[in-house]
Order: structure tokens, then C-alpha cells, then sequence
């Protein structure tokens, strides 16, 4: 089974990159070798010393846990911080700073 482009979501400017990576890597290695036959996994990467790449192809989950969560730490990403989410309608939108919003323009 081949993996082409995996790590193109490394360069993605999102937190949960590398884990996506992982999990993509992850299930597409359990899915080979099932049956009678031993199964391979060939991997092509742009990042072959990137930590979700190695745990993955060693299927180390403690060291990537490990890494992932003390990165997370250190930047202050849920799940050692709470992201607050804000939900508004349009309505309330408007009625609660429609006036301000038209204050401000001018």
C-alpha cells in the first residue's frame, strides 16, 4: 500500500496538523497486510524527521502523545487551554451593535 502526500497538511496553518498526519498514517498501515498476505506500506514525504512521521512509521503512540501534548503545552493548545467559541445570529448581531458598527464606518 502507498502513502502519497501525507504530509501536505504539515504545512497547513492549523494546530492539529501533525496529528491528522498521524492518524492518516495510522490507518492506512493497519489496513495493509490483512488477509493471509504480510502487508507493506511505502510512505513519500517532504518531511521524513517530522516526529508524526517517524512515530507513525515506528507505531510509537506514546512518544508522538508525548511530543504532541508538550508542543500543545507550550503554545497554550486545547487540550492545556479552553478556546472560547462565540456563536451569534444575525439578528442579535444587528440589534446589539448594528448602531456601533454604523458609528464606526463613519
Amino acid at each position: 500500500m502507498g502513502v502519497v502526500g501525507c504530509d501536505h497538511a504539515l504545512s497547513m496553518p492549523d494546530f492539529r496538523a501533525a496529528e491528522r498526519v498521524f492518524q492518516l498514517m495510522t490507518q492506512v498501515s493497519g489496513r495493509a497486510g490483512r488477509g493471509e498476505l504480510p502487508g507493506r506500506v511505502v510512505v513519500q514525504t517532504y518531511y521524513p524527521d517530522h516526529y508524526a512521521i517517524v512515530a507513525a512509521s515506528t507505531h510509537n503512540y506514546a512518544s508522538f502523545v508525548e511530543r504532541e501534548l508538550k508542543y500543545r503545552r507550550w503554545m497554550h493548545y486545547p487540550p492545556s487551554a479552553c478556546w472560547p467559541t462565540c456563536w451569534c445570529s444575525r439578528k442579535s448581531w444587528k440589534k446589539r451593535w448594528g448602531g456601533r458598527l454604523h458609528w464606526a464606518s463613519i
